[in-house]
């Protein structure tokens, strides 16, 4: 372990339960599909619903068009 990652470690355990929801909040987010619904939903890293589709497509594609790093949740 070096002594950056002890760094970027005591940075992140200093954050506010608000500020930690906000970290990558313009740069990732995740497509989920919602069981009840049968649809699926982009979000920002702060669980912010962005868009909502019939296709996991077409949320990757607005993830991409909004410069967004999309990882799908299970």
């Amino acid at each position: 372990m070096n002594a950056e990652n002890v760094n970027i470690r005591d940075m992140l355990a200093a954050l506010s339960p608000q500020d930690f929801l906000s970290v990558g909040v313009d740069q990732f987010a995740y497509i989920k599909k919602h069981k009840r619904t049968n649809t699926f939903g982009l979000y920002a890293a702060n669980g912010h619903l962005i868009f909502e589709t019939d296709h996991p497509g077409e949320a990757a594609i607005m993830a991409q068009q909004n410069n967004l790093q999309a990882v799908t949740v299970h």
